[in-house]
């Protein structure tokens, strides 16, 4: 691993929190080691996994967290060890970027298992330095964790190999289901479940899809090539075909009955479960006895089948079914994908989403709505005076403040109060307003900042917190740290860090908005 001593920084969008949402963050990356690649980051598929842990629906997120392991990339620097790699070769980074090399699993070239493993994020380095994944601009990653991207393959169309493709390749392979003539369904057809119906196709096996509705079957037969399709809901149609399949892929990220699909299989068949569900799956035990069936699990591939399946993807001239977004549009995917609304998955255009630029802009658009707060209102319950300046922030700056308006809604829980007969205003200009109020409506005391969101999503950190100072919560603890430090005052948007002396933080309207609190008297050094 390289030396950190000399860090390089690079930006990335990042969760905060359980709600999923994120936004520009710049996070350090470690020095080339001797056996690392650089990659410049190209592209990166969003995975349905991205979203669980974004979301901490596994209950083991950590903060702050840049999802992505579907990455494509192009190869900046290798170091001195490198032999499989070059400066300018295309190459993709999967789920993991670590792994112990000595126990049974990583001995049989199957590091996917090994309970050492590095996640490619939402995990920390054996140093102790957090991974952080591809919605980023740049990762530095051991080449044994790299895999070479054939020549002519598009970056956007190989990003969903890399875990969709590799999850169903490698158990075709292993339990011997990779020779033709198999029948085989495939549960759910989203990012995972198209690529199962393209790959089981491409090695000649009959395939149906299996669905809760009629909503796909077009999708499914014409455009990806499913011999059949099949809805569960149809109870002649699937004792119809009771006893006809050699195996099932469940790739359905929810909670649902197993019996159905377990009366489609055949003796000996087998139930793959490859979708990750965070409730346990219920079944009688006859369903499974009565013809010797498995339910069987697989996790995603090893590095030797993911080279297998480049491979076989190229010679088969096999590609995945995707919308290209840039990295702005995250959320908005996020919320689509939990939807199930995309055909069928999406990548991010990385290389071509301006991180830096975007970074910039939350800066600005930050400082520009503080600013309106301290400078444009006379006080707290005057608050709509400050959003007038609105219409002159430039173009850039109002467009990204959509994001700082989501964060505050969905994690503050504010209510706007500004737009009301402001019909002028355009819906972009009106969600910068409302940044402004919702600042203020918090310095009238209004809400109580939740101790358990430490850092404020939206505004500085004066302006959240100072005005609640609840001694027993945490809020009030990172408030005291920071400014204990006589220093500097740090403020924190988004993760977007600027430092001023402390002498330049008072603020009249602060002070005195407090003052007005008689329940929550801030701390000393506010009121020196």
């Amino acid at each position: 691993m390289g030396s950190v001593d000399l860090e390089r920084t690079t930006t990335g969008w990042a969760a905060r929190d359980a709600s999923g949402l994120l936004s520009p963050f710049r996070f350090p990356l470690r020095n080339t080691g001797v056996e690392d690649v650089y990659i410049k980051v190209m592209s990166c598929g969003i995975c349905h996994t991205d979203l669980h842990q974004a979301k901490n629906d596994l209950g083991m997120s950590r903060y702050p967290m840049v999802p992505g392991h579907e990455v494509v990339g192009e190869v900046l620097e290798v170091g001195s060890g490198v032999s499989k790699f070059k400066v300018g070769d295309v190459v993709g980074v999967g789920c993991i970027v670590g792994c112990c090399g000595a126990c049974n699993p990583c001995e049989s070239d199957e590091e996917q298992y090994c309970k050492k493993k590095i996640w490619t994020y939402n995990d920390v380095y054996t140093d102790g330095k957090p991974t952080q994944g591809g919605f980023s601009a740049a990762m530095v990653v051991d080449q044994k964790f790299v895999v070479k991207i054939p020549d002519g393959m598009d970056p956007e169309q190989a990003a969903p190999l890399l875990c969709a493709g590799l999850t169903v390749y490698s158990p075709l392979k292993h339990f011997g289901l990779s020779r033709s003539g198999l029948r085989g369904g495939i549960l759910g057809l989203g990012g995972v479940g198209h690529m199962a119906v393209k790959i089981a196709k491409a090695m000649g096996h009959h395939v149906t899809v299996i669905s809760s509705s009629d909503k796909k079957r077009e999708e499914a037969l014409a455009h990806l090539g499913a011999d059949g399709y099949l809805v569960s809901s149809d109870t002649s149609r699937m004792n119809e075909l009771a006893g006809s399949l050699d195996y099932i892929f469940d790739t359905v990220p929810a909670f649902h009955p197993l019996e159905p699909c377990l009366s489609l299989l055949k003796l000996n068949g087998q139930l793959i479960l490859v979708g990750v569900v965070n409730t346990p799956l219920q079944f009688m035990s006859p369903a499974v006895m009565s013809g010797r069936k498995s339910i069987t699990g697989s996790f995603i591939g090893s590095m030797k089948e993911a080279e297998e399946l480049m491979q076989f993807c190229k010679e088969k001239e096999l590609t995945s079914q995707i919308e290209t977004v840039k990295m702005e549009y995250v959320n908005e995917a996020f919320r689509r994908l939990e939807k199930n609304d995309v055909r069928y998955r999406f990548v991010i255009d990385v290389a071509g989403s301006k991180l830096d630029q975007e970074l910039q802009a939350h800066t600005e658009i930050i400082a520009a709505a503080a600013a309106g707060v301290a400078t444009e209102c006379s006080s707290p319950r005057k608050a709509t005076a400050g959003a007038e300046n609105v219409a002159q922030l430039p173009e850039v700056l109002v467009e990204n403040a959509i994001v700082i308006v989501m964060l505050v809604e969905d994690h503050l829980r504010l209510q706007s109060k500004l737009h009301r007969g402001k019909t002028t205003l355009t819906l972009h200009m009106i969600a910068v307003a409302r940044t402004l109020v919702e600042n203020i409506m918090l310095l009238e005391a209004e809400h109580t900042f939740d101790a358990a969101y430490p850092k404020p999503l939206c505004g500085d950190v004066k302006h959240l917190i100072i005005c609640q100072p609840n001694k027993e919560g945490m809020a009030f603890e990172l408030a005291n740290s920071l400014c204990q430090s006589g220093a500097i005052h740090q403020i924190c948007v988004d993760s977007v860090l600027a430092l001023t002396p402390c002498a330049e933080i008072e603020d009249p309207l602060l002070v005195e908005a407090a003052r007005e609190d008689p329940v929550n008297q801030p701390p000393a050094w506010m009121m020196r």
